[in-house]
C-alpha cells in the first residue's frame, strides 16, 4: 500500500517500512486530544413549575386553500403548572 503524500519535502522512506500492522500500532498508540467541557446550568423557565401531562402528540397546521389539515411534526407535549 502507498499513500499519497501532499508536499514534496516530506520524507516517505520511513512509511514505505511500515507495516500496516504497525502504522495501526503507532497510531492507536498515541493519545487523542481530550477537551474539557464545563457544566452549565441551563434555564428553561419551567424551574417554578411542576409537570401535570406529558403525552406524545402530533402537530398540525390548517391550510385554507385547501381546506385541510397538514401534519407538521411529532414530539413530547408538555402541559406545566405553577405553585
Amino acid at each position: 500500500l502507498e499513500f499519497p503524500v501532499n508536499s514534496p519535502n516530506s520524507s516517505t522512506d520511513s512509511l514505505k517500512n511500515i507495516s500496516l500492522i504497525e502504522s495501526a500500532a503507532a497510531f492507536s498508540s498515541t493519545p487523542s486530544p481530550k477537551c474539557l467541557l464545563e457544566k452549565i446550568d441551563v434555564v428553561t423557565g419551567e424551574e417554578a413549575e411542576h409537570n401535570v401531562l406529558k403525552i406524545n402528540c402530533k402537530l398540525f397546521i390548517f391550510n385554507k386553500t385547501t381546506q385541510s389539515w397538514t401534519e407538521r411534526g411529532r414530539g413530547a407535549l408538555r402541559l406545566n403548572d405553577t405553585a
